[in-house]
């Protein structure tokens, strides 16, 4: 998002510290955090060595995490799903469940 500040002169200097101190690092080039992988600025092309590095890092990340995605849900048509709520109605969910898996 956008953020605009205005300032008055005398707070100029706090301004451009301010500037630098977010300006500082270029995300997209930025040292990797896995070990093994090359510095950006240590190549020739540090733009596409850092793109590659990110993807690595990626991959890594989801290969070692912890926490699974969940799988995908089954879809079903409005002609389905009408026929559940009617036989949950009229015989229960769990009888609905026996006769719609069965």
């Amino acid at each position: 998002f956008l953020c605009e500040v205005l300032v008055r002169d005398d707070d100029r200097d706090n301004t451009v510290a301010m500037l630098s101190w977010l300006k500082k690092a270029n995300p997209t080039l930025q040292r990797p955090t896995f070990p093994g992988l090359p510095n950006p600025h240590d190549t020739d092309d540090p733009v596409l060595t850092a793109a590659a590095n990110r993807e690595v890092e990626k991959a890594m990340r989801e290969a070692f995490s912890r926490k699974r995605k969940r799988g995908s849900y089954g879809q079903y048509t409005p002609e389905t799903r009408a026929k559940i709520a009617k036989f949950c109605i009229e015989i229960g969910p769990a009888k609905t469940v026996e006769k719609m898996t069965g």
